[in-house]
């Protein structure tokens, strides 16, 4: 056959399609894309909303334009261990009301695999655009290093 080397348990998928790839095989449904702005919906609601205990508070801040479903589970896990997390009624659900916020915000995010759409997203968004970004941002940067230190060279020798 015609495919690199590789095990055979390697799944080859083109990164553009990886969304529909998902939907193919039913792991997310038709409307994915109206999951995703929910989430997001629900998140830009929620993330405004920062809570009293500062590493929690200070985790937010520090990734609020790129949250996505990892960094929710942790903030939920944050609230979980702390104080905020011990606050539950008879039935075991968080009465806090940002503790139960983010654990909202977590269902919707496994509720049909949303998650996983999102990650696709990031990852297209990555390999398309941000990584070719950075490399050229390096060839500039390395171009503009070696001009100064031919600059410095030629200076110390005049």
């Amino acid at each position: 056959q015609n495919l690199p080397s590789m095990a055979s348990n390697n799944l080859i998928i083109k990164y553009q399609r990886v969304t529909e790839w998902l939907y193919e095989r039913r792991k997310i449904p038709k409307n994915w894309k109206d999951n995703l702005k929910t989430v997001e919906a629900k998140k830009e609601i929620i993330v405004d909303d920062l809570p009293s205990i500062k590493d929690v508070a200070d985790y937010i801040k520090k990734n609020k334009e790129k949250l996505n479903s990892i960094h929710a589970e942790k903030i939920f896990q944050m609230l979980v261990e702390s104080d905020l997390g011990k606050e539950t009624n008879f039935f075991g659900q968080y009465t806090n009301p940002q503790v139960k916020n983010w654990n909202q915000l977590k269902k919707l995010y496994s509720r049909n695999n949303t998650y996983l759409c999102e990650g696709a997203q990031i990852m297209v968004q990555n390999v398309a655009y941000d990584i070719p970004a950075m490399k050229k941002q390096l060839a500039a940067i390395e171009k503009s290093s070696q001009e100064l230190a031919s600059k410095e060279r030629d200076h110390i020798t005049a």
